[in-house]
């Protein structure tokens, strides 16, 4: 479904973290895709209306905050920090370990609001809920600059977590390869990317981008060294399928 990359046409790749690419192992030589933002979902924490917080994802436990949080409806993302939690890999096909998880999301779900990938940001912002599972981005778009920095806290929970890519690629059907590459290019662009970079408030993945960057991203890269990349898990996806909907459905 994806056109081979012509990297003669890309001369900006060269302004892409040698470290960050060496950790990316789905297409490693950037044959079809060209890594863009490197991210995780993560716990934000209203700190004005819940101050002191343990940096974990035992939080989703906590009593005091029965259904004010949520959880992204997203069932790697739920397992995988499930996994973590538990010292695991968030990519394991071990069934005792899947249904190990299982009992810890069962737990999470029993405190939390619901699990919420649509509409988070807007009941965080709003203050109805004290914490949840997110992707940073999505809050930080509903905060004004000057607001987010005193009422809110983001963290990569101590025991790491699921993390992922986004990448730029050309269909293969595309019929203007030359465009896409010019555009791809454009981006990777130090002055370029770091206006983006900056108005989502990740961290850069574009070494020369940092100078151009004036605001602080919500989490370091330093802060994703327990977290994993989310990958392809085979047929044992039946398994994480299952034991989803049996989380969903409450057997």
């Amino acid at each position: 479904m994806l056109s081979p990359l012509d990297h003669t046409l890309l001369p900006n790749l060269t302004n892409l973290n040698p470290v960050i690419l060496s950790k990316i192992t789905h297409d490693p030589k950037m044959r079809f895709s060209i890594p863009f933002v490197l991210g995780s979902s993560l716990i934000a924490v209203n700190t004005r209306l819940y101050p002191d917080f343990e940096p974990s994802w035992r939080l989703f436990l906590k009593p005091e905050l029965m259904q004010r949080t949520t959880m992204l409806d997203d069932m790697r993302e739920v397992l995988g920090a499930a996994l973590k939690s538990l010292g695991y890999s968030v990519n394991s096909t071990n069934e005792h370990e899947l249904v190990a998880a299982k009992q810890v999301v069962l737990a999470w779900k029993n405190n939390i609001l619901k699990f919420d990938t649509e509409t988070f940001a807007k009941s965080f912002a709003a203050g109805a809920l004290f914490a949840a599972h997110c992707y940073p981005e999505n809050i930080v778009q509903e905060y004004d600059p000057r607001r987010i920095e005193k009422d809110v806290t983001f963290f990569i929970p101590r025991e790491g977590g699921p993390m992922y890519v986004d990448n730029m690629c050309i269909l293969a059907k595309s019929t203007r390869s030359s465009e896409a590459h010019a555009f791809i290019n454009y981006l990777l662009r130090p002055e370029v990317y770091a206006k983006i970079i900056q108005r989502l408030r990740l961290p850069s993945i574009n070494k020369n981008a940092e100078q151009y960057i004036t605001n602080t991203p919500v989490y370091s890269l330093d802060s994703l060294s327990n977290s994993e990349f989310i990958h392809d898990v085979g047929s044992a996806i039946i398994s994480y399928n299952r034991i989803w909907q049996e989380i969903i459905i409450g057997k």
